[in-house]
């Protein structure tokens, strides 16, 4: 399998835990003061799913910059630093369609696989 097939595969499919690990999350404290909250998250999350899927860039670029707002609103609260998993997750999502798409303008203007 090629390198550009497998950081495609790797983006999608983070992408993809992330949105169950939101859902587990939400369902589990389904009755708490956060659902509405938690909703509203998830529904931008999936947003930003479907733009990462059209387009690398704009895809990574909006989950980093979700990440960066996480994370200063965790700075904000003074919560634990176990709060900083969900910035984390999302910041990897984003760096791994930015990654894929930088490798894919580089094969295709060198004009094959490194591998």
């Amino acid at each position: 399998m090629r390198l550009d097939k497998i950081l495609s595969l790797a983006a999608k499919s983070s992408s993809i835990i992330l949105i169950v690990g939101m859902l587990f999350t939400l369902f589990t404290y389904f009755l708490g003061p956060y659902f509405v909250f938690g909703i509203l998250t998830l529904s931008a999350i999936l947003i930003m799913t479907v733009v990462a899927w059209k387009g690398d860039p704009f895809g990574g670029t909006f989950y980093i910059i979700a990440a960066s707002i996480l994370s200063l609103i965790i700075m904000s609260k003074t919560l634990s630093a176990l709060y900083f998993l969900a910035p984390g997750s999302l910041f990897l999502v984003g760096s791994l369609f930015l990654v894929n798409y930088v490798y894919q303008g580089r094969v295709l203007t060198s004009g094959g696989d490194d591998f």
